[in-house]
């Protein structure tokens, strides 16, 4: 059956604006030394590279710059920091020692004579497809008190968004603020050209493979806005992936449940798909999202994600858009609070402004698992948070907040 004049007109508009940011993204004729070598998403060599430009004696031009940029960050998120940012600006670190893979740790770096001749021992757990086993961090950081008592400890979690981990302890970081980071460096300090160009493939693939950078999130939502009929029959009649064809299952599932929930997908990847209730996007007096911040409408969102041997589902609270003058922040903060306290959830990590996890579970997968079965075990996570699920619903229903503005 042929296609209708403007429909194809429509399909034909979609693949030259996707051949133009193919080939912004991917230009011709040009390589990438960690693509080549197949080390986008390997945390191992991530990790490695990471441990490289953080030290000070290795030879990529940065000094000790890139190190000093990174404890800065770490220092700005962690809920109870060891040591000040002033102690960090004044330190020498050029007698930093980097360390990958010992004691388990992906990267612990010891910095001399930090404070009154103490030792500051930074440990950072590298984080980019995986969660954290149980009490991983809070082992990890009784591990340091145990074997390095006479050090100052400091946790870093490094994640592709900066969630927080399980343990107070360590900072929360993400590989938005390594790109940022190396940037600022890259664009006021003379670096040698090839150290330059590597750095800068490796930014490359952070912001292809791990994050999302802020120019790419504006070409697409420029794309779709011109294009957005053409998405819709490419995604109604497109290729289905396991993931998404055992989310269209258990999304079936759910509306034969008792309570009949109605869920919208929100984003698909690869490995990630993520939703919300349809009642989340209906409730009105709830705050919408900092969409400078936030894919989504709402600033609530839940995903099912795989990764070699599980499939994790979360949910995860984002940043809330300022309403009028008011203390955005405080408004945030109060609604966590409640959840967690309606939940019986003893987590009491500082509550930031950006991303909070609030749900976080998983299933260990089975070799070869079809559609059926991860469809399957969605079901089962679901059912295991449902009533959570069905508490917070309710307080996102019933918000109520004091719109009188701060003065």
């Amino acid at each position: 059956m042929p296609i209708d004049s403007p429909t194809e007109e429509q399909l034909l508009s979609l693949i030259r604006s996707l051949k133009d940011l193919e080939e912004k993204i991917h230009p011709k004729n040009t390589f990438n030394i960690f693509s080549i070598f197949g080390l986008e998403t390997n945390e191992i060599r991530h990790s490695r590279f990471l441990a490289f430009l953080l030290s000070p004696y290795e030879h990529h031009g940065l000094g000790s710059e890139f190190l000093r940029t990174f404890l800065m960050s770490c220092l700005n998120e962690h809920p109870n920091p060891p040591i000040s940012r002033l102690q960090i600006a004044l330190a020498d670190l050029d007698g930093a020692r980097v360390y990958c893979e010992r004691n388990r740790f992906d990267i612990s770096i010891e910095i001399p004579k930090i404070s009154e001749n103490q030792t500051l021992l930074l440990v950072i757990e590298n984080k980019i497809y995986s969660t954290e086993r149980r009490n991983q961090l809070s082992d990890y950081r009784k591990y340091v008190q145990e074997h390095y008592h006479n050090f100052l400890f400091m946790g870093c979690y490094l994640t592709p968004y900066g969630i927080d981990g399980s343990d107070s302890e360590w900072a929360p970081l993400s590989y938005y603020q390594i790109i940022e980071n190396l940037k600022g460096i890259l664009s006021t300090r003379q670096v040698p050209g090839y150290s330059k160009n590597i750095i800068n493939d490796y930014i490359r693939i952070l912001e292809e493979k791990i994050v999302t950078s802020t120019e790419l999130v504006e070409a697409c939502k420029r794309i779709y806005a011109e294009n957005r009929n053409a998405f819709n029959l490419v995604l109604e009649h497109g290729y289905a992936s396991t993931l998404t064809t055992a989310f269209d299952l258990f999304q079936d599932a759910l509306r034969t449940t008792p309570h009949n929930v109605e869920i919208k997908r929100c984003s698909t990847k690869s490995r990630l798909i993520s939703f919300l209730p349809q009642s989340w996007e209906e409730a009105k007096n709830f705050p919408r999202a900092d969409d400078q911040r936030w894919h989504n409408e709402v600033p609530l969102v839940m995903w099912f994600s795989l990764s070699e041997d599980k499939l994790f589902f979360v949910l995860e609270v984002g940043p809330f858009k300022p309403i009028d003058s008011q203390d955005t922040l405080k408004i945030r903060t109060d609604f966590i609070e409640n959840v967690r306290k309606e939940l019986n959830d003893s987590n009491n990590r500082k509550i930031k402004d950006t991303y909070t996890r609030i749900i976080s579970k998983s299933k260990r997968l089975k070799q070869d698992e079809n559609a059926q079965d991860l469809s399957d075990l969605m079901l089962q996570l679901w059912k295991e948070t449902e009533d959570k699920i069905g508490k917070i619903s309710d307080k996102i229903s019933n918000f109520q907040c004091n719109r009188t503005a701060t003065s």
